[in-house]
C-alpha cells in the first residue's frame, strides 16, 4: 500500500510554481497496526475477568467473552448499552462516584468493591479496576474480577480454622481418664 502526499511548491514571492509529491510505503506500518491490534485482542479474550473499553460517554465498545457471562449480554456486543444505564440497572450507587472519577478527573480506579444481586447469578462480589488510555477517543479500560468464589472459600477456611481451635480448646479442657 502506498500514501501519497502533496503539497503547493511556492517561490519566495509566494507564487505557485508547481507542486510536491511525495510516496510512502506504509504497508509496513499497517502491518505493524494489524499485529498489535490482533495482540490486544488476544490479550481481551483470553482474560479470566470481564474487560470493557467504554467510551467518554460510557458506552461499552469491546466486551470480551468472559463478560458476557457476568452480564448476560449477546456474544458479539458491539456498542451495547452505556455502562452507566448498566450501573442504574444493576442499582450499585457506589458504581457511579468511580464512573464520574475516570471521566471527569482522569484518574486511575484500584479494587473498588461492589456487591451486586444479579437475577441469573444471585449476590456477587465483584473488584472494579479503571484506566483511562489516552487516545483521541478518551477511552476506558476497565476490568470486572468477580471474587464471590474467593470470598465464599475464605470465609469457609476461617470458620474450619474456629472450629479446630474450639475442639483443641474442648479436648485440651477434658483429659480422658482411663
Amino acid at each position: 500500500m502506498v500514501y501519497v502526499a502533496h503539497s503547493p511548491y511556492k517561490t519566495s514571492e509566494h507564487k505557485v510554481a508547481g507542486a510536491v509529491i511525495t510516496f510512502q510505503d506504509i504497508d509496513s506500518f499497517k502491518h505493524t497496526v494489524e499485529e498489535s491490534r490482533a495482540y490486544a485482542d488476544t490479550l481481551i479474550d483470553t482474560a479470566r475477568e470481564a474487560v470493557l473499553i467504554l467510551d467518554a460517554n460510557l458506552r461499552v465498545l469491546v466486551a470480551n467473552p468472559f463478560s458476557t457471562i457476568l452480564f448476560t449480554w449477546p456474544a458479539k456486543i458491539p456498542s451495547i448499552a452505556p455502562f452507566s444505564s448498566l450501573v442504574t440497572a444493576m442499582d450499585i450507587p457506589r458504581s457511579a462516584p468511580c464512573s464520574r472519577k475516570i471521566v471527569q478527573q482522569r484518574t486511575r480506579v484500584d479494587d473498588f468493591e461492589v456487591t451486586h444481586n444479579f437475577e441469573h447469578l444471585g449476590e456477587r462480589v465483584m473488584i472494579l479496576n479503571a484506566r483511562r488510555l489516552n487516545t483521541k477517543q478518551s477511552l476506558i479500560f476497565l476490568t470486572i474480577e468477580d471474587v464471590t468464589d474467593r470470598r465464599k472459600a475464605n470465609e469457609a477456611l476461617v470458620k474450619q480454622a474456629e472450629l479446630l481451635k474450639q475442639s483443641e480448646e474442648t479436648s485440651a479442657a477434658s483429659p480422658l481418664t482411663s
